[in-house]
């Protein structure tokens, strides 16, 4: 049998990739697990392949899947608790006031209103800041945007050491 070397190194490139984005998306859930609980409803802004979404779903009341990726949920069974929304220029089709965490893995900036009105009070949104952002500009966006409080990495004590940035409601 002949072997194709090139195919052969583009398995493994996309066997490790597979692995890297794997033990990403496990740091992001440990992480957001700590603000879970059994009534919690979690939304996640950019779900992709719905891996993380599918994760929350066993420990929460309900999950908002956001935007999942063009067949990412096709021959998977959901659980009833997750629903898949793709958004349009009206929102989010989540009520308002109805989550508690939600999650993007960078800033939504064209989505921070409709982020805030999502939100239930004292709900939080969480975030990896982008470098191109200065915490002034950044706390005064969300701010503006209706969050009532921003807590960076340093000043968040559930996250030392991490890069998510907080907007509470």
């Amino acid at each position: 049998m002949l072997v194709d070397r090139a195919g052969e190194g583009f398995a493994q490139e996309t066997l490790r990739a597979l692995r890297e984005k794997s033990a990403a998306t496990h740091r992001q859930f440990l992480a957001l697990k700590r603000f879970f609980a059994p009534r919690t409803v979690f939304m996640h802004l950019g779900a992709g392949d719905c891996v993380l979404a599918l994760q929350a779903a066993l420990y929460v009341e309900r999950v908002y899947a956001i935007d999942p990726a063009e067949g990412a949920l096709q021959r998977r069974r959901l659980p009833v608790n997750l629903r898949a929304v793709v958004s349009g220029p009206g929102g989010f089709g989540v009520q308002a006031g109805s989550v508690h965490v939600a999650f993007s893995e960078t800033l939504a900036a064209g989505r921070l209103g409709q982020v805030a009105r999502a939100l239930a009070a004292g709900g939080v949104y969480l975030f990896g800041p982008q470098r191109i952002h200065t915490a002034r500009a950044l706390r005064e966006e969300l701010l503006g945007a209706g969050f009532a409080s921003v807590r960076f990495p340093a000043f968040f004590a559930v996250f030392p050491r991490k890069e998510l940035v907080a907007a509470i409601r």
